[in-house]
């Protein structure tokens, strides 16, 4: 792994470390009126562990798929085609639209998914509560 791969791998682990689920929620059992460290290791290593798995996942495919397809996808009709194909997943990804909130009169609003994430793993005394809550798209 060269200078450019580590690069690389550490702006997507900057991205990704923005996101709610892995900014927020330790922040959450930081702030709890009693700090359980393990839960919060338990949430860390689940998280950890996921992306492992899927690392090694992809870069087999990958491997597979660029072992097969080097010619193509090192041409330049490859090259703007996976130019293309980034730009449209940018593009969904940024106008995708989201469902707005019903307001109901007369009644509280339901808890968003992130207060939901945090009263579950703050209240359950499973640590497999935790790691569901670790793993993206389980809640």
């Amino acid at each position: 792994m060269n200078t450019e791969d580590l690069a690389t791998l550490g702006i997507l682990a900057l991205v990704d470390s923005l996101s709610i689920g892995t900014l927020l929620i330790p922040v959450f059992f930081l702030i709890a009126p009693k700090l359980r460290a393990g839960r919060m290791l338990v949430y860390l290593l689940t998280i950890a562990g996921f992306y492992f798995a899927v690392g090694i996942l992809l870069l087999a495919g990958a491997s597979v798929l660029f072992g097969t397809f080097r010619g193509v996808l090192e041409s330049s009709v490859g090259q703007w085609l996976q130019l293309i194909v980034g730009a449209v997943l940018l593009i969904v990804a940024i106008a995708m639209p989201t469902k707005p909130k019903p307001v109901v009169d007369g009644q509280e609003p339901k808890p968003g998914r992130l207060a939901r994430w945090r009263d579950h793993a703050l209240s359950s005394p499973n640590p497999l509560a935790v790691m569901g809550i670790a793993v993206p798209g389980r809640m």
